[in-house]
């Protein structure tokens, strides 16, 4: 197919958990230059990012936005929406990635190749920082092309590899030393910022995250709400001395009226955030009873269900 007239653009940001990664802004303000220098039309601001992320979004006008999911998960949503909507709208022309491990990290990458080519046999011209793929005809052999792809999205599938070693090793390294390596701190506890020494300097609110220079965090007991320690004890009990099923101790938690681990937090739900339930279950109870930070174990590699 031939390329497709020069109209609108769509740009797509990504970014992993990782906050070594280039942020979104910067990777929308890439786009933005970019757009202009090719003379299309991309419907896009900086403040669309803290409205698409305050809502929950993954497609808002001219942008496409996945945060905080694998790039080799090929169902990301924004993603998804991005190859459909190039598709599916003959106005658009162009598509706008910073880089191509932003396209996709995939575990085949056979998979990713075949998705570029795709958008390209569609008309589509897709703009990276590093280079530019035109549009394709059927029927023409585009060899070494595709071998360039080929070669590029391995390295990106591999990238995917070697930080889940370093990453692992970092974990390992931490847990050896007490520290958390991780996550909410669990029913409890608390995350505390210790310094090289291992002298307390602050305790962080759930959401914060900081980086010093010779400090990590640990988890301690939270003095401020004892009582939930001494719930997680009393469910102990109940299982390992008077042999209670979990479900039964949900219900008696819930007649205590003792507001669940989630209470007052909220979660996404089909990209909408949503309040999660104050009452127990025998999931949450059947977590607490399993969980290893109640005897100091650090736990590390486990992928949630």
């Amino acid at each position: 197919m031939s390329a497709r007239t020069k109209r609108h653009a769509l740009c797509y940001l990504w970014r992993s958990t990782s906050k070594q990664e280039m942020g979104i802004h910067g990777q929308l303000e890439w786009a933005l230059q970019t757009a202009c220098k090719h003379e299309v039309n991309l419907e896009a601001s900086p403040d669309d990012i803290g409205e698409m992320l305050q809502r929950g979004l993954k497609s808002y006008r001219g942008i496409r936005l996945d945060d905080g999911i694998s790039g080799s998960r090929l169902d990301r949503p924004g993603f998804v929406s991005l190859r459909r909507a190039a598709l599916q709208n003959s106005n658009i022309s162009h598509i706008l990635i910073h880089k191509s491990d932003r396209f996709a990290r995939p575990e085949q990458a056979v998979q990713a190749m075949a998705m570029e080519t795709e958008l390209l046999h569609a008309g589509l011209t897709i703009v990276f920082s590093n280079r530019i793929s035109e549009p394709r005809e059927r029927g023409i052999h585009y060899f070494e092309r595709d071998i360039l792809l080929l070669h590029e999205y391995s390295q990106n599938g591999e990238f995917l590899t070697q930080l889940a070693e370093r990453v692992l090793a970092a974990q390992i390294r931490l847990a050896k030393g007490g520290y958390w390596t991780g996550g909410t701190a669990p029913y409890g506890f608390v995350r505390v910022l210790c310094d090289a020494a291992g002298n307390e300097i602050m305790v962080l609110d759930e959401k914060t995250t900081i980086r010093r220079e010779g400090c990590h965090v640990r988890i301690r007991a939270d003095e401020q709400n004892p009582e939930r320690i001494q719930t997680w004890l009393r469910i102990l009990e109940w299982y390992g001395v008077d042999g209670w099923g979990v479900q039964r101790i949900a219900n008696r938690l819930n007649e205590l009226r003792i507001p669940s681990p989630n209470a007052g937090r909220t979660r996404e739900i089909d990209g909408v955030r949503r309040p999660n339930s104050d009452k127990w279950c025998k999931k949450t109870v059947k977590r607490l009873i399993g969980n290893q930070a109640i005897i100091g174990m650090a736990v590390f590699g486990v992928r949630s269900g």
